[in-house]
């Protein structure tokens, strides 16, 4: 990871801590069990068929921009909830649970930031 933020390079990961913990603009978040599952397959598919290069700017500016402070607990606190939002809707969706969330509204991050404190970004 610390070659492509170096490179300024954006990240594609799953719904994982990491996905999360360190997102500031720059990681596209992609729901799926698994990189290999049908859903995360498919949306990996779209967005890249969709991915612009004005998006690719846009986010490498974030990694221009990322903070190098380890811990904000505002930040980290927004993160989780929106970690434990997406666990708890994807197990709505498969229905194994009752989620916060519907599955569009979580596959619907992976055009925009990932994290909830970059949606207001322009």
């Amino acid at each position: 990871m610390s070659e492509y933020l170096a490179s300024e390079l954006p990240l594609i990961t799953g719904e994982i801590p990491l996905g999360y913990d360190l997102d500031e603009g720059y990681i596209w978040r992609l729901p799926g069990s698994t990189p290999w599952s049908r859903k995360y397959v498919d949306v990996l598919s779209g967005l890249l068929a969709s991915l612009t290069a004005a998006e690719i700017v846009r986010r490498r500016e974030s990694v221009r921009l990322r903070r190098v402070e380890l811990f904000d607990k505002a930040a980290q606190q927004q993160r989780v909830a929106e970690f434990v939002n997406d666990i708890l809707a994807s197990r709505s969706a498969s229905g194994s649970g009752t989620g916060a969330q519907t599955p569009c509204a979580a596959s619907q991050r992976v055009a925009t930031p990932a994290s909830a404190r970059d949606h207001g970004r322009s």
